[in-house]
């Protein structure tokens, strides 16, 4: 599946660098930020339950 992101001048040139340090796509970086980001949100519902909307 593809997908657009439209990123600032500060996002592009974090996704570059960290792309760089880290020998890999800027795909792959925000491929691993988002699973992570998803990880971590099933961690916390799991120890203190659904987060409220309000």
């Amino acid at each position: 599946m593809a997908l657009t992101v439209r990123t600032d001048d500060e996002l592009a040139r974090a996704l570059t660098e960290l792309a760089a340090s880290e020998g890999v796509s800027r795909q792959e970086i925000i491929r691993r930020a988002v699973l992570e980001r998803y990880e971590r949100a099933e961690h916390i519902a799991a120890r203190f339950g659904p987060a409220s909307t309000g």
